[in-house]
């Protein structure tokens, strides 16, 4: 695939340009560390499903570390479809020249049509500005019976865990946005993650662009992060 990358900036709900220099220190406060964690049991419950050793897409690659972990064992050619530029850069920077860096965004990926056996996603769902958009075009570019695997945020259903992430959002979220100068950015991610769907709606969005659930698997909290695989229509 020719190594070029054409850039689009600006296309998502909030501009990341200005969290790219402290984009893995604030994934790692947030999440205390755990999502790197949860990526690589992303990785691996691709892995496990994969239909073929064909190429595989991490989509909303931030800083490349999917994309990494995709491409360590070297038998799957690896492409990262990031939309922030600064991002992207950081990302290139990050991984191996055998990682191919594409600007776009995943409404309209610049990948052949059956040319990818696996798709990953690391909290880049919510960001969508439009999921049917791109859950059909992850449809069109995955070969027959090809995976994809989604790691996400959902809002917390009830009870005690409920509580504490609302707390969570009012008194420590805000705390962190202004000691990293990033109020704004912390803001959309409290909404952006207590407006998104449940696994279960995330999967009927999935379902309905032709993506069959093959399971979720909750990683933390009764499924407020959970990681669900999707295998395309043979």
């Amino acid at each position: 695939m020719h190594r070029s990358v054409n850039i689009l900036v600006g296309q998502m709900p909030l501009d990341f340009s200005t969290v790219a220099p402290v984009y893995d220190l604030l994934n790692d406060a947030i999440s205390l560390g755990l999502h790197r964690r949860w990526k690589r049991r992303m990785v691996k419950g691709l892995r496990d499903e994969l239909p073929s050793a064909g190429r595989l897409a991490d989509i909303a690659a931030g800083t490349g570390d999917v994309a990494r972990l995709l491409s360590v064992t070297g038998k799957n050619e690896v492409v990262a479809v990031e939309p922030c530029a600064p991002m992207l850069q950081r990302g290139r920077e990050r991984t191996s020249p055998a990682v191919v860096w594409l600007g776009a965004v995943s409404e309209a990926l610049p990948l052949p049509s059956e040319s990818v056996a696996g798709i990953t996603c690391s909290f880049g769902v919510r960001n969508f500005t439009s999921r049917p958009q791109a859950f059909a075009e992850w449809a069109r570019v995955l070969e027959p019976r090809g995976v994809c695997a989604i790691l996400e945020i959902h809002p917390p259903r009830r009870g005690l865990m409920k509580a504490l992430l609302a707390w969570h959002w009012k008194v420590t979220m805000p705390l962190m946005g202004r000691l990293f100068g990033r109020t704004e950015e912390y803001r959309y991610l409290r909404d952006s993650v207590m407006n998104f769907v449940s696994p279960e709606g995330l999967a009927g969005e999935a379902r309905a662009a032709g993506l069959t659930p093959i399971r979720v698997i909750s990683l933390f909290g009764k499924g407020m992060v959970s990681l669900s695989l999707f295998r395309k229509h043979g």
